[in-house]
């Protein structure tokens, strides 16, 4: 049983990390369609896509950049010893742009997670298993009613279009990554 505390904490941090992954994953998902506009293209012919698209970009364009891990007990990685209480840092965007895990790493597939008998590999845009982010689902959600607006066939996307990647801004942390684009806010 949780205590009141315990039960605040939690729902902030759930709120903060929904918030977080969410403008960030709308924010950049947005900024990546722009660029692959072909990609805009399919999820209007498709509407499903906007089910799957949100994993495709959070694997391009995940939020949090680097993570950190403790071995708990003996282990081996990639030919890497480690001891229980020794740190590695897992640098999240290079794995999920992995060519030996994703075909075509760095091409914006929004069908990439959509075919059921053919599934692509998890990528690490949440983290997996027990470390699996609390708020991953949030962003997911709301991902996909601004994607079914957006998508729309009646919005014209020209104006988004003077958007440039010199427009991404980064805050100070390295470990989040989030887009402010001019005349797009999230």
């Amino acid at each position: 049983m949780l205590t009141e505390q315990e039960l605040l904490a939690t729902c902030i941090t759930t709120f903060v990390a929904g918030h977080e992954t969410t403008a960030n994953l709308i924010g950049t998902g947005m900024l990546r369609l722009l660029r692959a506009p072909d990609q805009i293209q399919a999820m209007r012919d498709r509407p499903e896509l906007t089910a799957s698209a949100p994993d495709e970009l959070l694997r391009l364009e995940p939020s949090v950049q680097i993570t950190t891990r403790a071995a708990t007990r003996p282990i081996t990685v990639a030919g890497h010893d480690f001891e229980p209480g020794e740190g590695v840092v897992v640098l999240i965007n290079s794995a999920n742009h992995d060519e030996r895990v994703f075909p075509d790493p760095d091409r914006t597939n929004v069908a990439r997670y959509s075919d059921p008998m053919h599934p692509a590999k998890k990528h690490l845009g949440f983290s997996l298993g027990i470390h699996y982010c609390l708020g991953g689902p949030w962003p997911c959600w709301r991902w996909r009613s601004c994607s079914t607006c957006c998508c729309a066939k009646s919005v014209r996307w020209g104006w988004f279009r003077r958007i440039h990647r010199s427009s991404r801004t980064w805050p100070g942390s390295r470990s989040i990554r989030c887009c402010r684009a001019t005349g797009f806010a999230v």
